[in-house]
């Protein structure tokens, strides 16, 4: 029979090592390389973990698209991504296939 599961979603705080982190860029996979990236938007905690969808669920996050703005307009390399933080290796790793729309990241 079908099952249903009740997904939870909690803004919690940047810790500082997820800060440290993105600062350096020395644990940010993007792409199968390392880099830096700037936080824009809330951590976001989903559980419970393990927690799967089948068709995919499609999650519409927003985030700070003033800050990507200015920045873009400093004249720096801006793209936008979405992470997720993996705590067994200390380190963020992108989504693949997240995409910016108008101020919110959307993705499976």
């Amino acid at each position: 029979g079908a099952q249903s599961k009740r997904l939870s979603a909690a803004v919690t705080e940047c810790t500082t090592e997820m800060g440290a982190a993105a600062a350096t860029g020395a644990n940010v996979m993007v792409g199968g390389g390392l880099s830096s990236i700037v936080l824009v938007g809330e951590v976001v905690q989903f559980g419970p973990s393990g927690t799967t969808f089948d068709p995919p669920a499609t999650l519409r996050l927003p985030f700070c698209d003033g800050v990507v703005a200015k920045m873009r307009g400093s004249g720096l390399r801006v793209s936008v991504g979405a992470f997720r933080w993996d705590a067994d290796w200390t380190a963020w790793r992108e989504l693949a296939g997240a995409r910016e729309d108008g101020g919110f990241m959307e993705g499976e």
